[in-house]
């Protein structure tokens, strides 16, 4: 763009050497008169090229300062621990100007003010002001920038900022500075969407794995409801899986459902032989192999070489009944039924009572104090099954039985499932159990449910959370939506990030102008 300076400073060198060789006061006059203006050219050149660097610059931190109010302006992203700090501090800061004994009205005024001008630190104003200065940094010449910010009543999120500039030539010619100024305008979808978060909390998920799991799980809650007017736009699910799926017990009796029904069960009048007095001596320890949700690790056991039983004590029991109770813990239907979303009386879902299954599953809700408790309290144990956590995910979301949470698909409506697991499926179905060994079977139900859910009109996205097993990563990647919308996270930083990514989308953050 400014390849013309170096030509104007050659063809005005040339011009004076010129100039030079005439011997005639006019010829100096000339020179004189054509000199002047080639180097205020010149000197606007090189300033005007400095100044659209400096512009370039100031552009690049508006537009990340529009993107970083309209993500974290309701506070998606407050960092906790740096708030309870400025608190404690200006706590510390009013005890030392006023006693509160003697004082007490000008220590409560001042930790009032204080705690107000911390808390509005969140604004929009504030972070933007803040963003556009770090990004933008202290460029040779520039002052520091002026930032003004506007939130309209649709969240749009307006951000003007400018600088003075410091000539370098032009000064010399009566031009000491120029005002650059940028602004930009970011948003979020305008739409209503609905999200269901399926997540395996299987056995080998235990430990550090769950706990960052939980973390970015609360973190892409608050993401999703960070947008404006969220309790009426966005609405989400969780659901947790391992071998089984708890649906909850609110759908006891319901007629697409078999077996939920608590059931007495009589036991006959009975005596039991037990042997209270046993002694047991000379130990030893047997090792053996266990498996976790498919993984094996050495165990061991201690036996003993002499057990002396005693006398035998034999306890009888009159007739007598106990209650079978359901859970919410439910299995499949048989091929294809396991399959699809619908369900009615003609084709019920199997319940299993007393049998142990993963934590109750959250339906539709626009309560991030009920999906935060509901992520709080998931704790990790069993095999992996991911059909049923990929099916009752999109059951979450459906418009019809069982749950009927879900809106009618329209074109304002984005419907989500995001699926995370840490590994490969261990169990397949004995319909309408799962205890089968048959991987390659779930792997293709896997694969064959994703097909159905995208074929719904529900965006797939699919994490892969320290999977080794290229198998399943290959099904993940292929059950997303996109290749784009599937992360594979080798560690909780990428999980956190992935999941911020993904919310992030789903909402629409964007510039729009």
């Amino acid at each position: 763009m400014f390849g013309f300076v170096p030509e104007m400073i050659a063809k005005s060198g040339r011009l004076a050497r010129r100039m030079l060789r005439e011997r005639g006061g006019a010829a100096a006059l000339t020179f004189a008169l054509t000199l002047i203006p080639s180097l205020a050219g010149i000197g606007a050149a090189v300033d005007y090229s400095n100044a659209l660097r400096i512009r370039a610059k100031l552009q690049g931190a508006v537009d990340s300062a529009a993107l970083a109010a309209v993500t974290q302006v309701d506070g998606s992203t407050i960092d906790y621990d740096a708030l309870v700090n400025a608190i404690n501090q200006a706590f510390t800061q009013c005890s030392q100007q006023y006693n509160m004994n003697t004082d007490i009205m000008s220590w409560w005024t001042c930790v009032i003010n204080s705690y107000q001008s911390i808390l509005s630190s969140n604004s929009a104003s504030d972070i933007s002001a803040r963003q556009v200065k770090a990004v933008f940094g202290a460029p040779t010449g520039a002052s520091t920038p002026t930032v003004s910010t506007n939130v309209d009543s649709n969240g749009v999120v307006t951000v003007y900022a400018s600088t003075v500039q410091q000539t370098n030539v032009m000064k010399f010619f009566g031009q000491n500075a120029v005002t650059l100024g940028a602004g930009a305008q970011a948003m979020r979808g305008s739409g209503k969407v609905e999200v269901a978060l399926v997540l395996d909390t299987t056995g080998s998920m235990a430990g550090t794995k769950l706990d960052g799991m939980k973390n970015a799980a609360n973190s892409l809650v608050s993401t999703l409801f960070a947008i404006p007017g969220s309790s009426s736009r966005v609405k989400m699910s969780v659901v947790p899986f391992a071998q089984y799926v708890n649906i909850g017990t609110s759908s006891k009796g319901a007629s697409w459902l078999s077996g939920s029904e608590d059931l007495t069960v009589p036991v006959a009048a009975h005596c039991d032989t037990s042997y209270p007095n046993a002694t047991y001596s000379n130990p030893y320890t047997v090792n053996q192999t266990c498996y976790n949700d498919g993984s094996p690790y050495n165990c061991s056991y201690t036996a003993y070489a002499n057990v002396n039983y005693g006398a035998a004590v034999t306890t009888c029991y009159p007739a007598s009944s106990y209650t079978s109770q359901w859970y919410g813990c439910v299995g499949s239907r048989n091929y294809p039924l396991d399959l699809s979303s619908g369900v009615n009386a003609a084709s019920p879902v199997p319940a299993f009572r007393d049998t142990w299954c993963s934590a109750s599953l959250t339906r539709l809700t626009n309560s991030t104090y009920t999906l935060s408790n509901a992520i709080s309290s998931l704790s990790a144990s069993g095999e992996t099954y991911i059909p049923a956590g990929l099916l009752w995910g999109w059951r979450t979301l459906s418009s019809s039985a069982p749950f009927a949470d879900g809106a009618a698909q329209t074109s304002t409506l984005q419907k989500s499932l995001i699926l995370m697991t840490d590994g490969a499926n261990t169990l397949s179905p004995n319909y309408p159990y799962h205890y089968g060994s048959d991987v390659a079977t779930s792997n293709t139900l896997t694969a064959q449910t994703c097909a159905n859910i995208k074929a719904d009109n529900v965006r797939v996205y699919t994490v892969a959370f320290s999977v080794t097993d290229t198998t399943i990563k290959n099904i993940l990647r292929s059950c997303a939506t996109t290749t784009d919308n599937f992360y594979d996270a080798t560690n909780v930083a990428d999980l956190t990030a992935a999941f911020t990514r993904i919310g992030q989308e789903i909402t629409a953050v964007r510039l729009s102008k």
